[in-house]
């Protein structure tokens, strides 16, 4: 019910809420697309529905919540600040690479590893800014 074309619940809500329809529509699909895309990660990976042996499990159930957080921080915009445009596409590609399944596209673990490298890398890059905005502020 809260595809882009129709999100009837997300307009009944809205009018219920006197908020504008369209960003309430907005909102509730960024909130809704894991629910859409977690049942497609099952088939790829049957670590996530916990088969396998338990470090493969803990992997991959880790990389793909760590997945969705970082896509749904590219979604929303904001990560412990507004975040940019070239910050949002780079948490959003960060996010694609950390959930996708080991088994998709034969690359095996090479596009969770540049997932992981990109997370460090955003990490390093919110810790440089923060120091730099203390020091300018105090």
């Amino acid at each position: 019910m809260i595809s882009p074309p129709v999100a009837i619940a997300a307009f009944v809500a809205a009018n219920l809420a006197g908020a504008d329809p369209n960003r309430n529509r907005l909102g509730a699909m960024a909130f809704g697309w894991t629910l859409f895309v977690i049942p497609f990660l099952f088939v790829f990976s049957g670590t996530l529905l916990l088969k396998g042996d338990p470090l493969s499990i803990a992997v991959d159930l880790s990389l793909a919540v760590a997945g969705v957080w970082f896509h749904f921080r590219g979604d929303d915009g904001y990560a412990a600040r507004p975040l940019g445009f070239v910050a949002r596409v780079c948490h959003g590609v960060t996010g694609l690479c950390l959930f996708m399944p080991a088994s998709v596209l034969g690359a095996e673990r090479w596009i969770n590893a540049a997932g992981v490298g990109l997370a460090v890398a955003l990490f390093v890059r919110e810790k440089a800014v923060r120091r730099r905005a203390v020091a300018a502020g105090g």
